[in-house]
């Protein structure tokens, strides 16, 4: 009996230590990602090449702004307030589209990063061309291009996609696999014994993982 005890008792270190305690600095990283300085970012609208309004391209400028809002460690100027520095005539609406007028936009909007892009449609093709820029070192850090044939409202969750690719939080989904649900049955068996043992103080049969698929 000693023996057993000892046996779950061991059982019971090693999911600590494999399970709980994985997660817990999983947890503990992710609150240090959290405080880190967040990226302040200015998202000027999408200058128009072909083919489009100027309402479809402020409508896909905002869903993209609110995409990059979104993502950790970035904070997006609010489109009202790159207007309003725009309207004190400091800077004309044309000027956005040279970089380094841009780029001095930026700063007086406080922002750390900028964002142009352009926009247009030949057909039923959309093509959005997208760059992140460095206000400090007035570089281009990143960027991303789409071309999309089809619906204009479809293009709206092709930009979502976009802006994690250009804020590096994109993750493609993968298919979980016969091994990885294998291994979720076994780790669950596992600790749901170690559980009803030591709350009825009897033994605990594990059940059997699963049988691999047959071909």
């Amino acid at each position: 009996m000693k023996q057993s005890l000892q046996t779950i008792q061991n059982m019971k270190a090693v999911v600590l230590s494999r399970v709980i305690y994985p997660i817990v600095v999983f947890v503990f990283l992710s609150l240090g990602q959290q405080s880190m300085a967040q990226e302040r970012v200015a998202v000027f609208d999408f200058e128009i090449t072909t083919g489009l309004t100027e309402s479809d391209a402020i409508v896909l400028t905002n869903k993209f702004r609110n995409e990059i809002a979104n993502a950790p460690n970035y904070t997006s100027v609010e489109r009202d307030k790159i207007e309003a520095v725009v309207k004190e005539g400091l800077f004309g609406e044309s000027d956005i589209a040279d970089q380094n007028e841009a780029i001095q936009l930026g700063r007086q909007l406080s922002a750390t990063k900028i964002i142009l892009g352009n926009i247009g449609k030949i057909g039923t093709t959309y093509s959005v061309v997208v760059r992140i820029i460095d206000v400090e070192t007035g570089s281009i850090e990143n960027s991303e291009s789409l071309e999309h044939r089809g619906q204009l409202e479809d293009l709206l969750v092709e930009l979502e996609v976009m802006a994690k690719k250009l804020t590096g939080t994109y993750v493609k989904k993968k298919k979980r696999g016969w091994l990885y649900v294998t291994g979720v049955v076994i780790v669950g068996s596992v600790v749901t014994g170690l559980l009803l043992f030591s709350d009825d103080g009897g033994d605990a049969t594990l059940p059997v993982p699963p049988s691999p698929p047959s071909n």
